[in-house]
């Protein structure tokens, strides 16, 4: 008989687990603590298996029912849903370990101890701002350099042309790291060489040499201190 939601709120807990089934599998497991957990169980190949969708009630009758037949589609695809969740974890866990803040992160560790503690911080700083909202929970290997290059983009709309340049620079140098310690295979800091704006140099003016006694007679008489004036000569 296939389960209510009225008649999971009865299921009282016992010295020892038991199960209430509903169908096509789908099981409650009742613990002695009173928790209880959705289950599957199915046959893959020669043996028989379970699948731990989730609780109850953070997951809902329906909503059980629902991830059943998630399951049975993948079965019937010849996919075993228990393998298939696995894979999925240690993927997730290894994007985490492999996202560009992690290295980035690993890697200002590294460098702590040829900097200033100044130094480190502006540059952490600097990531934490503009680069890690971005990119921060990609994995590494997959940022690419469009991506990049919008971050670059976006400092230079506000004028920190040369903080746009200084972040090319630690991302190329986060990237190298990555290089070699296994995590990717490419630094795409590289493939924006020339892609920022450079800032016009301006020389400061200066006086030409006709003008020179001109300005000598109009510091004597300048309004200063005596000390200025000396420095100026």
């Amino acid at each position: 008989m296939a389960l209510t939601d009225k008649a999971i709120k009865s299921f009282k807990p016992l010295e020892k687990q038991y199960k209430k089934y509903d169908e096509k599998g789908l099981y409650l497991l009742v613990h002695p603590n009173g928790s209880k957990y959705w289950k599957l169980k199915y046959r893959f190949g020669d043996k028989e298996k379970t699948l731990s969708i989730s609780v109850y009630p953070e997951v809902s009758l329906l909503e059980a029912r629902e991830k059943t037949l998630e399951s049975r589609k993948k079965l019937s695809n010849n996919i075993d849903p228990s393998e298939e969740k696995q894979i999925s974890k240690l993927t997730s866990s290894l994007n985490k370990d492999n996202s560009f803040e992690s290295i980035a992160r690993e890697w200002l560790d590294k460098m702590k101890g040829d900097w200033t503690d100044r130094h480190s911080k502006s540059i952490t700083r600097r990531l934490e701002i503009d680069v890690f909202p971005v990119i921060g929970t990609r994995p590494i290997n997959e940022v690419t350099a469009p991506e990049l290059l919008a971050i670059l983009k976006n400092i230079e709309t506000r004028g920190a042309l040369d903080i746009a340049r200084r972040i090319r620079q630690t991302t190329g140098q986060i990237f190298r790291h990555a290089i070699v310690t296994g995590r990717t295979d490419r630094d795409l800091s590289y493939d924006l060489k020339g892609a920022l704006k450079v800032r016009r140099k301006q020389n400061f003016k200066f006086l030409k040499e006709h003008e020179l006694g001109a300005f000598l007679r109009k510091l004597d008489n300048c309004d200063c201190e005596a000390q200025t004036r000396l420095g100026f000569k």
